[in-house]
């Protein structure tokens, strides 16, 4: 099992989640989470129920603005890497719903998200969004997913393809981690446009093909996913999958 580690917080405020510990750290919108190894785990929990929907989070009376995707895709050079999986996703967000159906009780969507822009241009990492309806209102998170070791990786790997295909994996380590994490505080609230923010964060959120498409955008200026990750882009775009 391995240890969590701290980290000092540079400019912004974020969180980053271990299985023993929660840190602040970082500076964006997104927090970063990271699983531990589990490979003695013997539990023999039942798979969790499905979740139930409701049709509208709650109304709010300021109302944010949308993502202006065409100055994130100018701002990225997107009109000319139309082939990066990060650009092709703006595109399917450009097109994508407005997620009718959100959940009414704690729920997971789990996927990966891709870099465009800086030396995170084409690169991917683990994510997850987390809503869970209170009185009033729906809250929830979107963070990455760092992993410290093979087997994480392995097993946050076998754990996207598997919910990539509407099938569950309650053993998987890297599913009991994201069932046990808190699903934050940021209110979820619908922009002018099509998308749903999380209050106080650069992310959007649409449903397309049955998924949900996630967006992280900050004007262009470059960040990462915290000390533990390697690479910084301008923007994320990537799509989660029901965690079940």
């Amino acid at each position: 099992m391995s240890t969590p580690l701290g980290y000092a917080p540079p400019v912004d405020s974020r969180k980053i989640a271990s299985f023993a510990v929660m840190c602040a750290f970082m500076a964006m919108n997104a927090a970063t989470s990271k699983p531990r190894s589990n490979s003695n785990s013997t539990s023999s929990g039942s798979t969790p129920p499905p979740p139930t929907f409701t049709s509208t989070p709650t109304t709010n009376t300021f109302v944010p603005a949308d993502l202006d995707i065409f100055d994130m895709r100018r701002t990225l050079g997107c009109n000319t890497k139309l082939t990066l999986p990060g650009c092709r996703m703006l595109t399917e967000f450009e097109f994508a719903d407005v997620w009718n159906d959100v959940p009414s009780s704690n729920t997971t969507f789990y996927g990966e998200i891709n870099g465009i822009g800086g030396n995170g241009d084409g690169q991917k990492e683990f994510f997850f969004l987390q809503v869970e309806a209170v009185p009033g209102r729906v809250e929830g998170s979107a963070k990455a997913l760092l992993t410290d070791t093979k087997k994480d990786r392995d097993d946050c790997t076998s754990l996207l393809f598997i919910t990539r295909g509407g099938g569950t994996a309650p053993f998987n380590s890297c599913s009991k981690f994201l069932k046990e994490r808190p699903p934050g505080t940021r209110k979820l609230v619908r922009t002018v446009g099509r998308s749903f923010t999380l209050e106080g964060q650069s992310v959007w959120i649409r449903k397309a093909a049955g998924r949900l498409v996630v967006v992280e955008y900050q004007n262009g200026g470059h960040f990462n996913h915290g000390p533990k990750s390697n690479f910084s882009a301008g923007g994320w775009v990537g799509e989660m999958f029901l965690l079940r």
